[in-house]
């Protein structure tokens, strides 16, 4: 499977991927540094671990365009 990114993209929502523990993966890390670890502070502050099918929605992150953002474990 073949997955790109696309650049300064505006959406009504942006989804991520975290793992396990909830360690976001690469672009969820991006941006993450780019709300000022809003991310971080959101998955620790809810019951998200990360796992597989579990899905934590953010409403109107700091600093981006986005509505809401999607973190979903794998």
């Amino acid at each position: 499977m073949d997955i790109t990114f696309k650049n300064d993209a505006q959406a009504d929502a942006v989804a991520v991927m975290a793992s396990e523990g909830g360690v976001l993966l690469a672009a969820g890390k991006a941006l993450d540094e780019k709300t000022g670890g809003g991310i971080t502070r959101a998955m620790k502050a809810s019951r998200f671990t990360g796992g597989a099918g579990q899905v934590l929605e953010i409403l109107a992150p700091a600093n981006l365009e986005s509505g809401r953002l999607l973190v979903i474990g794998v």
